[in-house]
């Protein structure tokens, strides 16, 4: 920056370093708020495949469950059909 024909004044230095700083202070905030977002998408997908393992493990529970339950079903068939022999 000049400030009189040719001549660089102090004054234009320090503006010319302040707005220097003031662009690396845009920039690295400009950063900051990238790295917040970028890690609070990784954590939403985290949280989203926690709850999704979540309801598959309640689904083979479930699943186990109604196995179980059929089994002993069949299980007292059986034991009644011996008793009527």
């Amino acid at each position: 920056m000049l400030c009189i024909i040719g001549e660089r004044k102090s004054c234009c230095v320090s503006i010319e370093r302040e707005e220097g700083r003031e662009e690396e202070q845009q920039q690295q905030k400009e950063e900051e708020e990238e790295e917040e977002e970028e890690e609070e998408e990784e954590e939403e997908e985290e949280e989203e495949e926690e709850e999704e393992e979540e309801e598959e493990e309640e689904e083979e529970e479930e699943e186990e469950e109604e196995e179980e339950k059929e089994e002993e079903e069949e299980r007292k068939k059986e034991r009644k059909k011996n008793k009527k022999k």
